[in-house]
C-alpha cells in the first residue's frame, strides 16, 4: 500500500475490521490502483471484498452496514416505533437497505437505477436535499 502515497486522489479509509481504498479523485490508470489493492489482499486475505463506485473495500470481520444500522439503533435506544430511513449510493449500502426494510423502514438509493434492495430512488444529491427538506417540514 506504500505505492498509493504517490497516487494523487487515492486514499485509504481505515474502519473497524476493514479498510476501503478510495480512488474517485484519481486521474491515472484505475487498473494501477486495483493492482495495488489486489497485491495487498493476496498477502492479507480478507473475508470479503466489495467493489463500489471508485472504492474497493476489504472486510476482515463479518461487520457490514446492515449490522452497523442494527447496532446504531440498539445503542441509541430505538424502540421500533419511529420510522427509519436510510439513504445510500453504493453497493456497500445494500446490506443496510436489507436491514432497514427488515425493520419496516425505508431504503432510498441515490443514483439512476433502483437496486432490488431499495424502496425508491433519489437521482442525485439535489434530490436528497429536497427530500430531506420536505421530511423536515
Amino acid at each position: 500500500m506504500e505505492k498509493i502515497k504517490d497516487m494523487k486522489g487515492v486514499f485509504v479509509e481505515k474502519k473497524e475490521g476493514c479498510f476501503a481504498l478510495h480512488y474517485r479523485g484519481y486521474r491515472g490508470d484505475e487498473e494501477e490502483v486495483r493492482k495495488v489493492f489486489r497485491d495487498f489482499v493476496v498477502k492479507h486475505p480478507p473475508r470479503k471484498v466489495i467493489e463500489g463506485k471508485k472504492v474497493l473495500e476489504a472486510l476482515y470481520t463479518d461487520q457490514d452496514k446492515g449490522r452497523a444500522v442494527a447496532d446504531f439503533l440498539r445503542l441509541t435506544g430505538w424502540n421500533g416505533r419511529e420510522p427509519v430511513i436510510y439513504i445510500g449510493d453504493d453497493v456497500t449500502d445494500l446490506y443496510a437497505f436489507r436491514k432497514v426494510k427488515e425493520l419496516g423502514g425505508t431504503a432510498l438509493f441515490v443514483g439512476e437505477e433502483k437496486p432490488p434492495e431499495a424502496d425508491g430512488v433519489l437521482r442525485n444529491v439535489q434530490e436528497v436535499y429536497s427530500f430531506l427538506r420536505k421530511l423536515a417540514t
